[in-house]
């Protein structure tokens, strides 16, 4: 499908640009997002 083969053609992008170490970054910082739900009343 065509999410598929954009996600491939950016993926190849990056690794050609940012090696492919670039992912373990975008890891991280997906771990670091603030948790938005609320247990509070």
């Amino acid at each position: 499908n065509i999410e598929k083969d954009i996600a491939v053609h950016i993926k190849k992008e990056f690794d050609k640009k940012y090696n492919p170490s670039w992912h373990h970054v975008v890891e991280v910082m997906c771990h670091m997002k603030p948790n938005t739900s609320s247990t509070s009343t």
